[in-house]
């Protein structure tokens, strides 16, 4: 399990195994599963805007509790091929890949790739420097230039307030099966400074590659249970509980936004439990997990309000 140290699951978080390029993501429950060699191993957890931390592997269950660093801002994400990622929190329409932009009107960071040839082998891609490039004998490490592409990319907000009252960013990059991008860690930058890592998985992706941003303090989402909707019944041998929740989320941003909203009804295990009465605002339910889907667009300053209500009734012995 990895949560925040206000006890929130860190979904998206990377856990890593320290090495290699192994590794997973934390799921919306804030749990991880990774399959690891028998040899002593360190596990590297990280989020973006929380600090990392790195914790040896005792026990088949290995929790964790990162503490918060500092707000996201602007972000460059650089791999093991020296592939850069930037793009702008406070405008999620530009996105930039080595200094070229993607989308947007944001100046793109002036650098100029290394003069390479690409060398395509059966299962590998070999970049050839054709100009010597001088690194410094000075132990300290220096980030080159290989080679850099212009890319679409869009951008979703995604929210589960039932697990956490925040909104993370993720962009959604098409056309990234030519870049020749390899899996492992993704390191997170600020204005130069290191913020973390995270995992690009391409093996697991389609023809859209997703790479989560981190949260935005920008979009507030809040899940509050509506007291005077909720109520408790007695009718012969049973009982009946009445619950109402109201989602708010609203966009305190200066451009528009897409934002996915996920909830859940119960699932009864015990047939003579039962979940009744389901109501839902424009939302897509999926009957066989009860899941609720919101696909909204929010305007600057714009503010939406959702409800969904049910009734679980169970027999009047039952606590």
């Amino acid at each position: 399990m990895v949560r925040a140290n206000t006890g929130e699951p860190l979904i998206g978080a990377t856990v890593l195994l320290k090495g290699s390029s192994i590794g997973t993501v934390v799921d919306v429950d804030g749990k991880y599963s990774l399959k690891i060699p028998p040899a002593p191993s360190i596990l590297v957890v990280s989020y973006v805007g929380f600090n990392s931390q790195e914790i040896p592997v005792d026990s088949k269950v290995q929790n964790v509790i990162l503490g918060e660093s500092m707000s996201l801002e602007e972000v460059v994400v650089s791999q093991s091929n020296e592939l850069n990622i930037r793009g702008s929190r406070k405008d999620a329409t530009n996105y930039y890949i080595d200094g070229v932009r993607v989308t947007g009107n944001l100046p793109p960071k002036q650098t100029i790739a290394l003069d390479n040839k690409e060398l395509y082998q059966p299962t590998t891609v070999n970049f050839e420097i054709e100009v010597p490039y001088t690194i410094l004998n000075d132990s300290k490490t220096y980030a080159v230039d290989i080679k850099a592409e212009t890319i679409p990319a869009s951008y979703e907000y995604f929210a589960t307030p039932k697990l956490d009252e925040n909104a993370f960013l993720t962009a959604h990059i098409t056309g990234w099966q030519d870049l020749n991008l390899l899996d492992g860690e993704v390191n997170l930058f600020f204005e130069g400074g290191y913020l973390g890592k995270s995992l690009l998985d391409t093996r697991n992706s389609t023809d859209t590659l997703d790479i989560s941003l981190g949260m935005d303090k920008g979009i507030i989402v809040k899940r509050t249970r509506l007291k005077d909707f909720s109520s408790r019944q007695f009718i012969g041998n049973s009982k009946t509980e009445r619950r109402a929740f109201e989602i708010t989320v609203k966009n305190n941003k200066q451009q528009p936004v897409n934002l996915t909203v996920i909830d859940q009804f119960p699932i009864s295990t015990d047939k003579e439990i039962s979940v009744e009465d389901l109501q839902y605002d424009d939302a897509t339910l999926d009957k066989e997990t009860q899941r609720l889907t919101w696909k909204l667009t929010l305007a600057p300053r714009d503010e939406r309000k959702m409800e969904l209500r049910y009734a679980v009734k169970y027999p009047k012995n039952g606590s």
